[in-house]
Order: structure tokens, then C-alpha cells, then sequence
């Protein structure tokens, strides 16, 4: 069974108005998790936001997260042209730091989680937010749990139909780290084309698996079990986070890729499977039609749950 995480303070944040990344995402989704309890196929867990971004600065420059504390600028305003600091922006980020927190602290606890975050975070550079994202969730956590037990093997897959390139950025060359990616290329933010893959002493490293614009379910089945599922296996993660963006949907204005619910299914049932005895935490990033995004997330959690 799936522990689902939904961060009531993502609410807050506001991207601006008629920006795709809008709180409607979280709120379907949280309707989502909320009639798939009913369903007996996960359960919820409260979260409690953090009194700060402290747990950030294991992934960020500190003057950054200085800056988001207090950024000394009358709000709303923009670090970027599609990346937006709202009022309530600080609090959505407590709150993401708060459910770090309490998942690493519960991982034994449960097989699987799946944490509804927002913003989203794997554009986040070191030390500048970018891409809808402010503060990078995933690679702050990997680092989170490294810190508690340097032994730990985590694989980060990232399946967002844009490349993580904050996520790279950070987390890129760490020991006992796999970094793994499918994207469209040559597609926004023009990382990712794969020229700096490599692997390291421990099989971990960097794959990057650059996809051309058209890719189909047939396509993504193709480089999921020749590529990433031949990674992850020599690597033997203990851990396996998850990028999870749905806008590689055929219906999703942000992307080019024409996949189906099919292929979040696939990618769920594979994983839960293969590493049946890894903790495996999901992470929400892209996916901006809401009908399509609803039914991926819950092809994906139903494939985790198989």
C-alpha cells in the first residue's frame, strides 16, 4: 500500500494568474488520493511543516536559501520569466521541508510513498530557482538520507518529459548516487543530451536518455527496459526516488511526447516489482492537464500497487 503525503501549504503558492502550474494540480490530485483510500489502495499521512529551509541548505547555496527566507522584495515577484515568488510561497516550502522530514523519518515504515508538492522542484538549480521551481525537493532529500546513512545507495529516476537539469546540477558526481532521466531533447531547459553519462566505481553516476519529440508508449517501453531497468538493476538501490511528471501525457500542453496512461502504469508496475524490497518514493513534478494528469497518477500508483 502507497502512503500518500499531501502538503496543505502548496496551496499557498501562486504562480501567477493562468500559469499551468496552479494549485488546481494539487487539488485534484489530493481528490485523487482522498476516493483511492476509500478504495483500500493507500493511506494518508498528515504532514507538519518545518520553521524554516534549514533542510534545504544541504542541496543549495546558502546565500539562496537566505534570499527565499527573506527575500527583501515586495511579493509577488519573479526569479525567472515562468517562476513566480508569491506571498505564499515560503510557506509551501516550509511545508515541503516538513514532509522531507516525516518520510525519511517513516521509511520503514511503509513500502512506498507518494509526496503531492508543489511547486514543483527538479529545475531548481544549486543556487537559482528556474522552471516553476523554487527549492528541489528530491535532490534535498536524497542528501537528507545520505546524511543519516552515508552507505545508502539512492537512485533517482526522473521521468518528467523535461529534463531535471537542477537535479543533475546537484546531486551529479555524489558517491553512491545514480542519477537517471528520460526527456524530450532538444526541449526546455537544453540539458540533459546525454554526452556527460558515465558510471561510477559503485554504478552510480549519471544516465541521461534524451527522446525526440513524437515518442510513444512503444517508443518508452523500448528505452525503459533496454536502459533504465538494466541500470537501476546493476546498480541495487536501496532507495529509489522519483521525479514524477506526468506532462510527457499526449493531452499535456507542456510537451511533445504522445504517451498514454499505459506507459505510467508500466513504469510503476515494473519498479514495484523489481525492487519489491526498495523504499520508493514518488515525488510529483510536471503534468498540467488536470483530466490526463489525474488518470496518470492514479495508472502509475495502481501500477505501484501490483
Amino acid at each position: 500500500m502507497i502512503t500518500t503525503y499531501f502538503v496543505k501549504e502548496s496551496l499557498f503558492h501562486d504562480s501567477g494568474p493562468g500559469h499551468p502550474e496552479s494549485a488546481g494540480r494539487a487539488r485534484a490530485l489530493n481528490m485523487l488520493f482522498i476516493e483511492m483510500e476509500k478504495e483500500g489502495l493507500t493511506r494518508s499521512h498528515e504532514t507538519t511543516p518545518a520553521q524554516n529551509l534549514s533542510l534545504f541548505r544541504l542541496a543549495h547555496d546558502p546565500d539562496y536559501i537566505d534570499f527565499l527566507e527573506r527575500p527583501g522584495k515586495t511579493l509577488p515577484f519573479h526569479l525567472d520569466p515562468d517562476t513566480s515568488f508569491s506571498p505564499g510561497s515560503l510557506e509551501a516550502m516550509k511545508g515541503l521541508s516538513g514532509a522531507i522530514s516525516m518520510m525519511n523519518r517513516e521509511m520503514n515504515s511503509s513500502r512506498s510513498a507518494f509526496l503531492l508538492a508543489r511547486p514543483p522542484g527538479h529545475h531548481a538549480r544549486r543556487a537559482a530557482g528556474m522552471g516553476f521551481c523554487l527549492v528541489n525537493t528530491i535532490a534535498t532529500q536524497a542528501l537528507d538520507l545520505l546524511r543519516e546513512d552515508p552507505t545508502r545507495r539512492i537512485a533517482v529516476f526522473d521521468f518528467d518529459v523535461h529534463h531535471g537539469n537542477g537535479t543533475e546540477e546537484i546531486l551529479g558526481g555524489t558517491p553512491g548516487i545514480l542519477y537517471i532521466s528520460t526527456h524530450q531533447y532538444p526541449f526546455y531547459p537544453g540539458t540533459g543530451n546525454g554526452q556527460g553519462n558515465h558510471i561510477g566505481p559503485m554504478g552510480d553516476g549519471i544516465l541521461n536518455i534524451p527522446l525526440p519529440e513524437g515518442t510513444d508508449d512503444d517508443d518508452y517501453y523500448r528505452a525503459f527496459e533496454s536502459f533504465i531497468l538494466p541500470r537501476l538493476t546493476l546498480f541495487k538501490p536501496n532507495v529509489l526516488l522519483v521525479s514524477a511528471g506526468f506532462d510527457g501525457h499526449r493531452d499535456d500542453p507542456l510537451g511533445g511526447f504522445l504517451l498514454t496512461e499505459k506507459t505510467y502504469r508500466h513504469i510503476g508496475k515494473r519498479l514495484s516489482s523489481i525492487f519489491s524490497s526498495v523504499f520508493i518514493v514518488s515525488i510529483l513534478e510536471g503534468g498540467y492537464n488536470l483530466e490526463a494528469l489525474t488518470k496518470s497518477v492514479r495508472s502509475y500508483m495502481e501500477g505501484l500497487n501490483s
